[in-house]
């Protein structure tokens, strides 16, 4: 994660002036996200889940989790800042429908630390707000037919691997998931908190 984050500031400088306003924001992002993953192994995985260091720094990655962590090192070596902006749409939106989906659910257990650790933190538009404002406010900058087919790709790429991670935890794979319905239902979110976020920032 540290690595895509400065590969995308160094992208970033590699696209535009030094000095402009986006710098400070790009280089604001990384230290957050940098802290945000110090903290979940600090905060959740040592103190909430009880998780030791070893058995975190030896934790081997599953065949999902290795594939996805290669499509982003390949994808940071050739995209540029735009695009890797718009590989955190899954991300951001898929984790946000799933939280939202199981707060609302009157099946989901509310007193477990998988709801208080990771429930709850999801379940935020604050992430999905600022890609929005990132995206709107850049999108004519760097569109061109071949760009879009591009992103149109990344995010299809993107939600695979996500879907991908979160069933191998459970056994299944890609073919077990009715991929249209999914897709579908992702995109559709991705638009209404677009809109969302249009209406809270104009």
């Amino acid at each position: 994660m540290k690595r895509l984050l400065i590969g995308r500031l160094q992208k970033y400088l590699k696209d535009n002036p030094p000095g402009a306003k986006e710098l400070e924001d790009e280089s604001e992002a990384v230290e957050r996200s940098t802290n945000n993953a110090a903290l979940f192994r600090e905060a959740t995985l040592r103190s909430g889940l009880r998780i030791s260091d070893d058995d975190i720094d030896n934790a081997e990655m599953t065949f999902a989790t290795q594939s996805y962590t290669a499509w982003l090192q390949d994808n940071l070596k050739s995209q540029d800042w735009f695009a890797l902006h718009v590989m955190n749409i899954p991300r951001y939106f898929g984790w946000k429908m799933l939280a939202a989906t199981l707060a609302r659910s009157p099946k989901t257990k509310k007193d477990t630390p998988f709801y208080r650790y990771w429930v709850e933190p999801n379940n935020d538009i604050e992430f999905g707000v600022r890609l929005s404002n990132f995206l709107d406010n850049n999108e004519a900058r760097y569109y061109s037919p071949e760009n879009y087919r591009t992103w149109t790709k990344l995010f299809r790429e993107g939600l695979k691997h996500e879907i991908d991670s979160f069933n191998s935890a459970i056994g299944k794979t890609l073919k077990d998931v009715p991929e249209g319905q999914l897709w579908a239902k992702l995109r559709w979110k991705y638009i209404q908190m677009r809109i969302k976020a249009k209406k809270i920032f104009g």
